[in-house]
């Protein structure tokens, strides 16, 4: 019951619209009532990245980068003060997962396949060192986990899948990539890759 699941955030009427948003874990979807639109998120309690420690590490993370200014959504608060309700496990005695509400951020998707300007490039660099400043020190249990997107594991996480690959030279570039991102790491520099990447 969504209405009533809103309820908890703070959030009542009878005119709510929902609209599913893409996701790749997680159940996400925009919500627009009385001109204002949030996104409401069930997280994926099958995940390490959708216990309550990793989500109330996200929340202080959007904090930080609020309190210094960078275009973040606000974590919308429950009217109990939670930042999150817990919802009915998929199964009995499994983990528990948890529902979100956060405000929308407007702004484009832009697509890989568009070609991006040196503008746009320099507008993506500028924001990531906002970021990168704004993170400067900061220390969170919560926020420390491995997954199959961490950078530093791309070596393990791309040998772990080489099988799948049918082709055999794809299957060989993707074991070099892997070598020599090592290799890199091993440096502490990642630079190589810009003309590996052009040459492949």
């Amino acid at each position: 019951d969504l209405p009533s699941l809103l309820k908890q955030f703070g959030l009542v009427g009878e005119d709510f619209e929902f609209k599913e948003l893409p996701a790749f874990d997680d159940c996400n979807l925009l919500v627009s009532t009385q001109g204002q639109r949030y996104v409401l998120k069930a997280h994926n309690a099958l995940l390490t990245a959708g216990s309550r420690q990793r989500l109330e590490a996200q929340d202080r993370v959007i904090q930080r980068l609020h309190d210094r200014g960078l275009p973040v959504p606000t974590v919308v608060r429950c009217t109990s003060g939670e930042s999150m309700v817990a919802l009915e496990p998929h199964a009995p005695g499994g983990p528990i997962p948890y529902a979100r509400l956060l405000t929308y951020l407007d702004g484009d998707i832009v697509p890989n396949e568009i070609p991006k300007d040196a503008a746009f490039l320099q507008a993506v660099g500028e924001l990531v060192g906002r970021v990168a400043v704004a993170l400067a020190g900061f220390e969170d249990p919560g926020a420390h986990w491995t997954w199959d997107w961490d950078m530093k594991r791309v070596p393990e996480v791309v040998r772990q899948k080489l099988s799948f690959i049918a082709d055999e030279e794809r299957r060989r570039l993707a074991s070099r990539l892997a070598d020599e991102y090592e290799a890199a790491l091993g440096a502490g520099s990642l630079r190589f890759l810009i003309p590996f990447f052009m040459q492949t």
